[in-house]
């Protein structure tokens, strides 16, 4: 048996733009945990950091292990916290993240710097600054929202702290001044505590990271720009507030004062932290909102921080006939339906099981012997110990979205639990041997929402009514006589219906591939058969496959069931058998350029994986897209001089050369990869120089466009040159 379909190579010659940017996860099964897929990254920008211990800043029994290109994949995680992830192992100095808020939704887009002990070394070698085994330092890079540097900013360390910096191209410490080409700095000898960096531009703050310092570990801080949150402060009325003072939550002194009709805005939000914002305003209980990320939050600009004055909170106290402690906190919210009207018939369970839950009648109106929402929607938790809870509602119609709530001791937060909008799933089950014989009778479910299943029909045939919009889930079906498979974890959309059909591997094939392999079928674990392709359909060749974290045996399969050992091949098939069970990503990699696809899927014991793992590619290059091997060439993004990569299937014979302009006709080129030798490489990847591609940088001043193509020419050929990418492709240079 052979898991996985097989495809067909073809050919490609447009040039496109790739960078070494970061494509992470999806969300899991609902509950009071969550977890985060991502990847580590070196002070060069490039991914490292392969075998090193995952851990987090917090203390916490969760651990992990850097897979390699710097893949790393956390589950057990709680959400609503703040935490550093932190890579270390034997004999290495630990290195931290900035603080990151754990996202009840997993976070699909987690980047992560480190430091290397031998450049921590360096870098006191050169500032003959040697460590006294106690203090620390700190290392950061300043980055745009593309992941690309900034170069021109201040940086300043509140408190201050240890002797900065800056780092150059080449990883020469300078004397404290703005960041260079790179955007990297370094502080050594911080003292331990928590810490606040901000790069500012013309005395304009415009990225933050708040970290902690250690003693013997270095703080890794990646500064992203701001964002800017804003919305409404209103009373129990819906009334506005003006002269609400309103305060982000993880940063007091960022805050403002409410203005006309209650709007508010806050504009020096840092980036990986959530949303959350505090009040007060005379004559109200202080309040607060639900905890969500920036990618959670439907609308950043209209976020409604609710109050309850002091007498109706009095009054909801006297209905239910409880008194609040000041020392703990509230939490009132809705249950809302798709379209923001309350809904009725929900029930309400907090994980931690704290508090006392209350429901209210029509009218906002207390009402003790309730035991599930009202047409009013609402609900109230009191004496809630202080930290965060889960929150999830429970609806007979409806999959009820949870949320993370802050208690704060005497403040009430308050939000709404909203209903998925939902679609319709239809497909066929198919027997996965020959993917053309429909399997009657089995049954089909939404792995994260099981009560979402049927059973299909006589012809294969399934639809799945009530499945939520926008939320990656992966689909489950299950028969007798066959293995139980799963697809990876999609994106639902925001489409009404779609299709999508599920394959079935028969027990006894499961059986043969263990035996072909001369292993006997466990099934305390899971397995993987998947097909690795470009969007077009084609098999993708030369892509190294692994499991995130590290476990189970990857085959590769040829032509007529060759066993290929080493990549995939034209058909782009890929088994990987006895993996360990739990959340997990599979990646595909072309070693050669960083090219790679990221997915998440559940591993199921005894369970099979069967799906295709689709390369990324984009028919409108962005400035970080992933696109090679779809369309032709590659730039790595790097604070290093990047490897420039072109196709690598095309006509044999040729020779070519890399140029630069600033200008995109190429009327004049600026720089090239010619020398005084070669004017032509025979290879097709060109890497300049540390001084050459300070030059490069250089056209890039200021943000200016900076163009690149690749000419080719058949060898020892009097033959002009020809540009073998119609379209230059651009970066934007620090």
């Amino acid at each position: 048996m052979t898991l996985g379909l097989t495809g067909r190579a073809r050919r490609r010659t447009a040039a496109t733009l790739v960078a070494a940017a970061v494509v992470l996860a999806a969300p899991g099964a609902q509950g009071a945990t969550t977890w985060l897929q991502g990847r580590a990254f070196d002070q060069d920008l490039n991914p490292g950091g392969g075998g090193r211990d995952v851990n987090l800043g917090s203390g916490s029994t969760v651990r992990g292990v850097v897979a390699a290109q710097g893949f790393l994949t956390m589950s057990g995680l709680l959400p609503g916290a703040y935490d550093q992830i932190c890579l270390g192992g034997a004999s290495l100095v630990a290195s931290c993240s900035q603080t990151k808020f754990i996202s009840l939704t997993p976070a699909i887009d987690h980047e992560t710097l480190l430091a290397f002990e031998t450049d921590i070394l360096d870098w006191r070698t050169q500032a003959d600054i040697p460590g006294d085994g106690t203090l620390g330092q700190v290392f950061g890079v300043v980055r745009d929202t593309l992941g690309l540097p900034i170069p021109g900013a201040d940086i300043t360390l509140s408190p201050a702290s240890g002797t900065l910096f800056i780092l150059d191209i080449d990883g020469t410490i300078q004397t404290p001044g703005l960041t260079d080409s790179t955007g990297r700095f370094v502080v050594l000898d911080s003292t331990a505590g928590p810490i606040t960096v901000t790069a500012s531009i013309l005395g304009v703050p415009v990225a933050r990271a708040y970290g902690v310092t250690v003693d013997k570990e270095t703080a890794a801080l990646d500064l992203r720009p701001f964002h800017t949150i804003g919305g409404t402060a209103v009373n129990d009325a819906g009334a506005g507030l003006p002269g609400a003072v309103v305060a982000w939550d993880f940063d007091g002194s960022v805050t403002t004062v409410a203005g006309g009709g209650g709007a508010w805005s806050l504009s020096e939000i840092a980036a990986g932290l959530d949303q959350t914002v505090r009040g007060t305003a005379a004559g109200q209980v202080p309040a607060a909102t639900f905890r969500a990320s920036l990618a959670e939050t439907p609308n950043p600009a209209a976020i409604t921080l609710k109050f309850v004055s002091d007498a109706s909170w009095a009054a909801i106290q006297a209905g239910f006939s409880i008194t609040q402690s000041a020392g703990l906190g509230a939490i009132i919210g809705r249950v809302v339906d798709d379209t923001g009207a309350p809904m009725s018939g929900a029930t309400i369970t907090v994980d931690p099981a704290v508090g006392t839950v209350g429901y209210f009648g029509p009218g906002h109106t207390p009402n003790p012997a309730l035991t599930a929402t009202t047409s009013d929607g609402g609900f109230v938790v009191f004496n809630v110990p202080t930290g965060n809870v889960v929150l999830t509602a429970a609806s007979a119609t409806d999959q009820i979205r949870p949320a993370v709530a802050p208690a704060i001791a005497g403040t009430i937060a308050q939000g709404d639990l909203a209903a998925y909008s939902v679609q319709t799933v239809s497909g066929t089950v198919f027997d996965e041997a020959a993917r053309t014989t429909p399997v009657g009778g089995a049954l089909v479910q939404v792995f994260e929402f099981p009560t979402i299943a049927t059973i299909v029909g006589a012809d294969g045939t399934f639809t799945l009514n009530g499945v939520p919009k926008n939320t990656l889930i992966s689909l489950h079906a299950a028969k007798n006589g066959f293995v139980d498979s799963y697809t990876f974890r999609r994106d639902s959309g925001p489409a009404n219906s779609r299709t999508q059909d599920l394959f079935l591997p028969s027990d006894a094939s499961v059986v043969q591939l263990y035996a072909e392999r001369g292993l006997p079928f466990d099934r305390s674990r899971a397995t993987v058969g998947i097909t690795v392709r470009l969007s077009n359909g084609d098999g993708l060749v030369g892509q190294t496959v692994q499991v995130v974290p590290g476990s189970g045996g990857v085959g590769y399969v040829g032509p007529g069931n060759q066993k290929i050992p080493s990549e995939t091949t034209i058909f782009g098939n890929v088994n990987i058998l006895s993996i360990a069970t739990g959340d997990a990503s599979i990646l595909a990699v072309d070693l050669r350029n960083d090219f790679f696809s990221i997915v998440q899927a559940p591993m199921a014991a005894g369970g099979v994986v069967v799906d295709e793992l689709t390369a990324p590619c984009d028919a409108s290059p962005g400035v970080l897209a992933n696109l090679y091997p779809c369309d032709g060439a590659v730039f790595k993004a790097a604070a290093a001089p990047p490897t420039f990569q072109w196709e690598d299937d095309v006509a044999s014979g040729l020779s070519f050369q890399v140029q630069f302009s600033a200008d995109p006709s190429f009327t004049t080129i600026d720089f090239s990869s010619k020398n005084s030798s070669q004017k032509f490489i025979p290879a097709r990847n060109w890497k300049p120089g540390k001084k050459k591609w300070k030059k490069i940088l250089a056209l890039g001043v200021g943000g200016s466009p900076v163009y690149w193509r690749v000419q080719q020419r058949q060898k020892s050929s009097g033959t002009p040159p020809v540009d073998t990418f119609s379209a230059p492709t651009l970066f934007i240079a620090p």
